[in-house]
């Protein structure tokens, strides 16, 4: 309970700090949380060695480089390709064993990719590659992590499948804010369902 509550207050400070500061303050707490969760993950490991805390760590890690990239805008396109790369480990993760898909699972969400490439297409401009990369790579590591749910069907793999689904959401409403249209919520919205995601995602892998 203490590790969820701690974590609640990174989150919180880092939002307040966001809309309050923007500056070196707002640097600092953004990178937090998921600091947090690569010591905890990193913890878990050491005392439970095993291939999936470990792929999630490495996630994780490439998740923070991307954090700390994407707070300096001429490093966009690197801390896109930093996530990218985090992206892939959680597939890693995810396509640990036997996948089970689910059709209108797997439908509903290439339907949705499909959607966000559409409407982002236009107004992406000169990265509309990139950014066609990330639609594609994320979905995928969604699809995969509700694919290692239906194979396994326990309580952390649906709970690392809500992560990897909110990831997703976060990262749409990003793409929609910088692309399409902005809108004042959009960078709270963005960093809660964000910093939720990935500890649900880093909360399969610590217990």
């Amino acid at each position: 309970m203490f590790k969820v509550i701690l974590y609640i207050i990174l989150v919180i400070v880092a939002i307040i700090t966001n809309y309050r500061f923007r500056n070196s303050v707002y640097k600092f707490a953004k990178t937090l949380p998921v600091l947090m969760l690569i010591l905890l993950v990193g913890g878990s490991y050491l005392y439970n060695p095993n291939t999936y805390s470990l792929t999630i760590l490495i996630g994780l890690i490439f998740c923070l480089s991307g954090d700390i990239l994407l707070l300096f805008p001429d490093y966009f396109k690197t801390g896109l390709f930093s996530f990218l790369t985090g992206h892939f480990w959680y597939i890693g993760a995810f396509t640990i064993g036997t996948l089970v898909f689910s059709w209108p699972t797997t439908l509903f969400i290439a339907l949705t990719a499909v959607l966000m490439i559409t409407q982002l297409w236009e107004s992406s401009e000169k990265l509309r590659i990139p950014v066609l990369i990330y639609i594609l790579v994320i979905s995928t590591m969604v699809v995969t992590a509700w694919s290692h749910f239906y194979s396994v069907l326990t309580p952390l793999s649906q709970v690392a499948a809500l992560g990897a689904t909110l990831f997703m959401i976060s990262d749409s409403i990003l793409a929609w804010n910088r692309f399409k249209t902005p809108f004042k919520s959009a960078e709270g919205i963005i960093l809660l369902t964000y910093y939720t995601g990935q500890y649900l995602i880093a909360h399969s892998a610590f217990f």
